[in-house]
């Protein structure tokens, strides 16, 4: 009789975790109701180890105008649609005088007396070469949306 309650206890809280699981893991699955949903320009972003852009660009673009000319210079190519009334594109091009190559990220941006700040941070990728390292116009870009009253920087972390 003792090992009956035993086993029924055993049971009981299995059962229980069981429920709670499945409870839990539909819930981690839908999104809580107010979520706000990233929008189109948000989720722009370029990046690759190639670019025509020989010097050092790091800086926010704003307008129209010099996006359509950074495309034209960088890749001889037609810009992407950006709202520019709404987003700006944090621009971190390395030239061709990179010493390495790098990962380039972006992180969240944050508040600092009227600014905001966007930084961004080179990590070394570690590989061995066969021959010296050339550098070629690495590049990240990433949309971010605007704030009204704040000035867009981009400030580098280093690690």
């Amino acid at each position: 009789m003792k090992y009956g309650k035993i086993i029924f206890v055993i049971c009981f809280i299995f059962l229980s975790c069981f429920f709670l699981t499945e409870k839990g893991a539909a819930s981690a699955i839908e999104p809580p109701e107010h979520t706000p949903l990233q929008t189109a320009e948000e989720s722009m972003e370029w990046k690759g180890s190639i670019s025509s852009q020989k010097t050092k660009y790091i800086k926010f673009i704003t307008n129209n105008e010099e996006w359509v000319a950074l495309w034209k210079r960088a890749f001889d190519k037609k810009a992407p649609e950006i709202d520019f009334d709404n987003y700006a594109v944090a621009c971190v091009f390395l030239g061709y005088e990179a010493d390495w190559l790098y990962s380039i990220g972006f992180g969240g941006p944050f508040k600092r007396d009227g600014f905001l700040i966007v930084p961004y941070s080179l990590r070394e990728i570690i590989l061995e070469l066969a021959g010296p390292f050339k550098a070629s116009g690495q590049y990240r870009m990433k949309v971010f949306k605007k704030e009204k009253g704040f000035e867009m920087i981009l400030e580098e972390v280093k690690y």
